[in-house]
């Protein structure tokens, strides 16, 4: 009988950043001015052997009020990519737990074209209990 096992990569999938991405944003009183901080971790997850599960991401993140809005501070952080065609097509996900303004969920797919450039399409729906709305993601990287 096989066994299941985990292995997690600490170069390519692992991101942290104790800093994360620091900001000040913009107002138009110097009294109204705020920083802003977004940090988190995050590993990735697969089964050797087994590309058909995909990779597998948990972490968590923090998030101050200037950044998230009203809310939670710290939350949960979940994503995957399960490949339909190999390097070609994937089913993609992620989400960011809680109840602020960055609650949400991303579900959909990349294409990847002439082995550089990606296209990305999804629907990002609401975290439960975040109150945020429901909105069509379009990337192209």
């Amino acid at each position: 009988m096989g066994r299941l096992t985990a292995r997690t990569h600490s170069s390519t999938w692992t991101d942290f950043r104790p800093i994360g991405h620091p900001l000040i944003n913009p107002a138009r009183t110097q009294s109204n001015i705020q920083f802003q901080n977004f940090s988190w971790w995050i590993n990735s997850f697969e089964i050797p052997g087994h590309e058909e599960f995909g990779k597998w991401c948990l972490g968590a993140d923090y998030a101050n009020h200037a950044y998230a809005g009203a809310g939670n501070r710290v939350g949960g952080m979940i994503g995957g990519e399960v490949h339909i065609v190999k390097n070609k097509l994937s089913f993609q996900f992620d989400a960011l737990i809680g109840d602020n303004d960055l609650s949400v969920a991303v579900i959909g797919g990349v294409y990847t074209f002439a082995d550089r450039w990606q296209l990305s399409l999804g629907a990002q729906v609401p975290v439960a209990g975040s109150g945020n709305t429901q909105g069509i993601v379009i990337e192209f990287t």
